[in-house]
């Protein structure tokens, strides 16, 4: 296996480019990132044009990943994660309170 990296510098224009320069590559079956859901919206169109996967180990917006066959996010969002700890928790009839807290919050464009 080789790893090929692109460094679109944080730039929404640069991330289409980098994106499509490594796919471009005969060897090139999957895309890791873009990490950001700003920039992982961006590229997921292309991607999807071009059936490639793609993984965004941290990004993710409620859109992103929704009816997608090529596009996958790591990140879930808060409420998915800790509603079963919630569940544990009051299942357990606790004497003492117990507080979650989670920012629910999207990187969004």
């Amino acid at each position: 296996m080789i790893l090929r990296t692109e460094d679109f510098r944080s730039e929404q224009k640069n991330a289409v480019t980098a994106f499509t320069k490594l796919v471009n590559s005969n060897d090139v079956i999957a895309v890791v990132g873009p990490n950001w859901a700003e920039f992982a919206s961006t590229v997921s169109p292309v991607a999807e044009r071009l059936s490639v996967p793609m993984i965004s180990p941290t990004g993710h917006t409620p859109n992103l990943v929704a009816d997608k066959k090529y596009i996958h996010s790591l990140q879930f969002p808060v409420a998915d994660v800790l509603k079963p700890y919630a569940s544990f928790i009051l299942s357990k009839k606790p004497e003492r309170a117990y507080v979650l807290v989670a920012e629910n919050a999207y990187y969004l464009m």
